[in-house]
């Protein structure tokens, strides 16, 4: 019993037990010195208009599992260490980085020049990123560098979807046949409806010069405007007008 004690109490002069509760203190203090670094990063996230983002995510850099969304507002509040950098994402919008702050206002911009690009449909127009149909459109530009018989021949292969073919070459009868999407229409001409300027028309009577755009609208979706006439797609021709400038 006696050679017992004594090795305890060698033991205990060592200082081993003592370092134990040392250690731990240690770990609660470096645990609680982390959670006070962290802050509060708050901020508003709104579109080109001023109009608030609804869902779009804000992840701290580094931390991708650190992620919120903005709520009804664009309001967003997520919790991150000092000197962090926010990136905030939304579809159709680029990334945009901002440093962590309080009440930091950001403005998201559109992704794509395209969404802005007017299409012509129906009897009017439309900005792209509001149409829900395919459609495909050739422009002034792409028809200058080509050169064809007929307007028909000329926008082959620029326009996905749209087969064109051409069974002769004699002069008055070079112009090509159009059919979108297959043939959709078996005992009844299969050809698309064609509008010039809003009037059924033939594109062929046309020079290329006189042409501002070429629109195909692809499928169904456009028999809601033209009825059952555009079962095998529509094709809008836009002849140039007028413009202010030089002459």
């Amino acid at each position: 019993m006696k050679i017992r004690k004594t090795l305890v109490a060698a033991w205990l002069a060592t200082g081993a037990i003592a370092a134990v509760p040392v250690t731990l203190q240690a770990g609660e203090t470096a645990q609680s010195t982390s959670s006070i670094a962290k802050i509060t990063a708050t901020g508003t996230v709104v579109d080109e208009e001023g109009e608030p983002m609804i869902g779009a995510s804000v992840t701290e850099k580094g931390n991708p599992s650190n992620v919120v969304t903005t709520d009804l507002n664009g309001h967003y509040a997520i919790r991150v260490a000092p000197g962090s950098t926010l990136e905030i994402t939304y579809v159709g919008y680029s990334l945009t980085a901002v440093k962590a702050g309080e009440d930091v206002h950001t403005v998201m911009k559109s992704a794509s020049q395209d969404l802005s690009e007017v299409v012509v449909v129906g009897y009017g127009v439309q900005k792209k990123v509001n149409v829900v149909g395919s459609i495909s459109t050739v422009d002034s530009k792409q028809l200058e560098g080509r050169t064809g018989g007929s307007v028909s021949n000329m926008i082959n292969g620029y326009l996905s979807g749209v087969t064109i073919t051409q069974s002769s070459g004699s002069p008055g009868s070079d112009q090509g046949t159009i059919r979108v999407r297959g043939v959709g229409s078996f005992g009844a001409d299969p050809s698309p409806l064609i509008l010039v300027d809003g009037l059924p028309g033939n594109m062929n009577d046309l020079t290329p010069a006189e042409i501002e755009s070429i629109s195909v609208l692809k499928d169904a979706a456009s028999a809601a405007i033209y009825g059952s006439r555009a079962a095998n797609g529509v094709i809008l021709v836009t002849t140039k007008n007028g413009r202010e400038g030089k002459t």
